[in-house]
């Protein structure tokens, strides 16, 4: 409970552009973890 009020809690705290800031990074961050993961799958899955 203590590191999900801890994560949220900055967000609350922020201002409106701050927030609309830290869930851009938060989104970019996902997507190119995403790519990595499809990525990694991709070479993995292919048939030697």
């Amino acid at each position: 409970m203590a590191v999900i009020v801890a994560g949220i809690a900055p967000l609350v705290q922020a201002s409106p552009h701050e927030r609309r800031l830290i869930l851009l990074w938060t989104a970019l961050v996902c997507v190119v973890a995403g790519c990595g993961y499809a990525a990694v799958r991709a070479v993995q899955s292919r048939p030697d």
